[in-house]
């Protein structure tokens, strides 16, 4: 055996070790719900190569980052969510730049690729939800393996992702799609949230910018969150000159803070918006 061949050995043993670039599917064969022909599962910068090949990237799927280093592994895990308005998603040097940044700091990153864009005659959220709540289960599964706490599993999210995020973490006890198999038995609430420039919590802006700035008489957030009894402490960051407007982020605010049962503060500086719930968790 020559040395390169080695060397390439052990790199590849290496790589399967720490479960860089695992890339596992949500759903077993022919148990999608409410799958429809149009969609797809792939970042922007796979569905935008000339010989992209749509029939091959039907399935969401997460993919795991490369594992911290020992010496600061923490027992946390974050999975990373893209924006772009449930048409697509497009944040691709946001997501890896979480990675990276999160990985070094010892948390165990996961990126989480769902279905778009939208589906018909159906929420847009829908496939997402029913991508997220499965995706949730997958990573809750693997925490052993891979040596995190099962109840220390957090998203960073990004506008409509942020809005798929709030779902997640408002609404785990309201069941997105029927049970397809055994790992369906698996809870799917997460324990921490960090959202930034949730799109759509408003009820002017469902689906588009918020026609009133979230703000006019009659305007509330959306009811599809349920702040059930597993909602989570949240951070939520908001650019107060967004169209898609910051008051999903305040508004989420009282009851998160009811349901936590944290305080949560209104304040609403110039330009950004922070709502944040303490918590003990990483």
């Amino acid at each position: 055996m020559t040395r390169t061949t080695i060397v390439f050995a052990l790199a590849t043993v290496a790589a399967c070790i720490s479960g860089a670039g695992d890339k596992v599917y949500l759903w077993p064969e022919g148990k999608m719900p409410d799958a429809q022909p149009h969609q797809i599962a792939a970042m922007t910068d796979v569905a935008g190569k000339k010989d992209f090949n749509r029939d091959e990237w039907r399935r969401p799927y997460i993919e795991w980052e490369e594992a911290p280093k020992a010496e600061v592994k923490t027992d946390a895990c974050v999975i990373l969510i893209s924006g772009g308005a449930y048409q697509n998603q497009c944040d691709v040097g946001l997501v890896k730049g979480w990675a990276r940044d999160l990985t070094a700091l010892g948390v165990t990153c996961v990126n989480f690729v769902h279905r778009t864009p939208r589906p018909k005659n159906l929420p847009i959220h829908q496939s997402a939800w029913e991508d997220g709540q499965r995706a949730v289960r997958l990573v809750r599964n693997e925490a052993e393996k891979r040596g995190f706490n099962p109840e220390k599993i957090g998203v960073f999210s990004m506008s409509a992702g942020s809005h798929l995020a709030t779902l997640l973490a408002t609404s785990s006890q309201t069941n997105a799609y029927e049970a397809v198999d055994e790992l369906d038995k698996i809870p799917c609430h997460i324990n921490f949230a960090c959202t930034f420039a949730i799109a759509y919590g408003m009820t002017d802006g469902i689906g588009h910018p918020n026609k009133q700035g979230g703000d006019a008489e009659g305007v509330v957030l959306d009811p599809v969150f349920q702040f059930d009894s597993k909602t989570c402490p949240m951070c939520m960051m908001h650019g107060g000159k967004d169209r898609f407007s910051p008051m999903s982020s305040t508004d989420l605010g009282i009851p998160l803070g009811q349901a936590t049962a944290q305080v949560a503060s209104r304040s609403n500086p110039p330009y950004w918006t922070m709502m944040a719930v303490p918590t003990d968790l990483p």
